[in-house]
């Protein structure tokens, strides 16, 4: 897998994981759960961001305001952040390289 597709889907994941403990953090704790400690979890993703080419990391964020969900994966030849069916030039891609979807823009990963 391409190291900064690889990169992409942990800063994602990383997001992800943050946005969700900042919305239900409390809760989650009062019904006796643990959680991360946020800033541990929003220094890691400085740390990560700080290894992205930065055109890279722009669209990136660019993408996070806009949707939420920048990398989505793609199964049969769809896109699964806006459910377009992709052309054959990317249908054929692989996770060797960073695509990204010619509807929504989104980053895309192939799951195998």
């Amino acid at each position: 897998m391409n190291k900064q597709l690889e990169l992409l889907i942990t800063l994602h994941d990383l997001d992800l994981m943050i946005s969700e403990i900042a919305e239900m953090g409390q809760d989650v704790v009062e019904l006796g759960f643990s959680t991360p400690n946020i800033e541990e979890l929003q220094e890691q993703r400085v740390v990560l961001a700080a290894e992205f080419d930065q055109a890279v990391l722009g669209r990136y964020e660019a993408l996070r305001k806009r949707y939420g969900r920048p990398v989505v994966p793609v199964t049969r030849g769809v896109c699964h952040g806006c459910f377009t069916t992709l052309p054959t030039s990317l249908t054929n891609a692989s996770n060797s390289m960073i695509a990204q979807c010619e509807n929504c823009g989104r980053f895309l990963y192939w799951l195998k």
